[in-house]
């Protein structure tokens, strides 16, 4: 057995040994960063990022752009990294490198690219007839480019520019009496789609005389041109239009008066809107001229009208409420039209100058509005072959009638009107070929002197004729074994 002082030694010499290894084992190095990936828009900014590490470590950014708000640091700690404006349009990118011993870790910087963005603040210019020069102002961060214009009435100044900037738009006077119009593209290359001003000039302003041309050349169109016009009557754009056939000018040079009599137009045609641009026309005339269609409402702006001739034609549809816009009327012929109906409107009552009013042979129906009565100045009520089916009492009220055309109205019964007996200019009544029933009325013993003709033939009428009628000093006149007596088949009048 070995001596006790033999095995200390020994454990003296192998502790001495462990010792040694220890101090020269080498020391591990922990190294984070959180988060590793910061991202950044376009404007100036900085981020923090965390370090975690159990010994000294060293930061470094591998592009000037970014700075880093510490080049070192011991165990944990924290980092800001801040980056300046990108000025470019693409996105960059950076790292950031922090490292300890032979231990490093990239934290990755990204940076978006500038959005590019454009406007044009007073980009539609509406120049006078004189032109001008016209400023646009340019808001953007990139740079720009201005199209050649492809017109010639219009230049621009500067060609190009970057960031912010003005564009001098010029306008030449213009000669034209249309608006004129045109386009100048402002282009970026960094944005998809040009910006645009736009550029409009006013037209020189017609004289009278001129929108009265013109319109009239619509009308022109509008039939089909001379080719459709009687020969004889063919309008000739070349010379003047107070040469033309059925027109006639104000000594301003206006149109006053339209009148195409039978014949003038051979083929169908439509009424244009144009025809409301005659402001000074005081009488339209279309007899026979093949005009087809509704009325055009542009009639009832024509507020001079005095006479309005629509006989014997196609029309369609109604008469409009907005007749009483006319209150110069005198005359309204709209007669053989078939096609042309409905009530006639109630406003017809405030055409207090109208002296002519002739519907007949058209498909007006339902009754007479009484606001007829308010037409002092009616003298001739022509509304023969229509569907009217209602007669009011009202006549008296009307001072000047002389005559009543209400005849070949199948649809129109009941009894005569008495109140013609007190019309004191009354000169002609037909009231023939309808339904009327009853007896003449004893108040025709009252007609005046004047009276012409009166024809009551074939109605419902029966009895004896009163005496007071038959002793009117015209009743032989009125050749009452023709017009007056004999009824339909079944009826009849007869005398004491």
């Amino acid at each position: 057995m070995k001596p006790f002082s033999t095995v200390l030694k020994a454990v003296a010499v192998m502790a001495a040994g462990l010792l040694l290894f220890s101090c020269n084992k080498p020391k591990v190095i922990e190294l984070s960063v959180s988060p590793q990936t910061v991202n950044f828009g376009s404007d100036a900014g900085d981020q923090t990022v965390t370090v975690s590490c159990n010994d000294s470590w060293t930061v470094s950014a591998s592009k000037d752009w970014v700075k880093v708000s510490v080049s070192n640091g011991e165990n944990n700690g924290s980092v800001k990294i801040s980056v300046t404006a990108n000025e470019e349009f693409s996105d960059r990118f950076a790292d950031v490198t922090v490292k300890s011993g032979e231990k490093s870790v990239n934290v990755v910087v990204s940076q978006m690219g500038l959005n590019p963005s454009m406007g044009l603040s007073g980009s539609k210019i509406e120049a006078p007839v004189e032109g001008g020069t016209f400023e646009v102002t340019v808001t953007t961060n990139t740079e720009w480019t201005v199209a050649t214009p492809s017109v010639d009435w219009v230049s621009v100044s500067p060609a190009s520019g970057k960031g912010d900037g003005k564009i001098v738009v010029t306008v030449k006077p213009t000669d034209l009496y249309e608006t004129r119009a045109t386009e100048i593209a402002v282009e970026s290359k960094q944005l998809p789609l040009p910006f645009a001003i736009s550029v409009k000039q006013d037209a020189l302003a017609y004289t009278a005389h001129q929108k009265d041309s013109l319109a009239l050349v619509k009308l022109f169109n509008a039939f089909g041109g001379a080719e459709k016009m009687k020969s004889d009557r063919a309008w000739d754009l070349s010379k003047p239009i107070n040469e033309w056939y059925g027109v006639t000018l104000t000594e301003d040079g206006r149109v006053s008066v339209l009148k195409f009599l039978k014949g003038t137009v051979t083929e169908d045609w439509t009424l244009p809107a144009a025809i409301g641009e005659l402001t000074e026309l005081t009488d339209l005339r279309f007899v026979d001229c093949k005009v087809v269609g509704a009325i055009p409402e542009e009639i009832y702006s024509l507020t001079k009208l005095t006479t309005l001739y629509l006989t014997n034609n196609k029309v369609t549809g109604t008469l409009s409420a907005q007749i009483a816009n006319l209150t110069e009327l005198t005359n309204i012929y709209i007669d053989q039209n078939p096609d042309l109906g409905g009530s006639l409107p109630a406003e017809i009552g405030q055409l207090v100058k109208l002296v002519n009013l002739n519907i007949s042979k058209t498909g007006f129906s339902g009754a007479i509005p009484e606001s007829v009565t308010n037409l002092d100045a009616l003298k001739n009520f022509m509304a023969y072959s229509t569907k009217l089916s209602e007669v009011p009492d009202f006549w008296d009220q009307l001072a000047s009638l002389e005559l009543v055309q209400l005849y070949d109205i199948p649809t129109l019964t009941g009894a005569l009107p008495a109140s013609l007996g007190n019309c004191a200019k009354l000169k002609n009544i037909y009231m023939y070929d309808c339904n009327f029933e009853g007896n003449i009325p004893e108040a025709w013993g009252n007609l005046p002197s004047t009276m012409v003709n009166v024809r009551v033939q074939g109605n419902k009428l029966k009895g004896v004729v009163p005496a007071a009628v038959v002793a009117h000093p015209k009743w032989t006149n009125w050749k009452p074994d023709q017009y007056i007596l004999p009824q339909q088949e079944g009826y009849g009048l007869t005398l004491e």
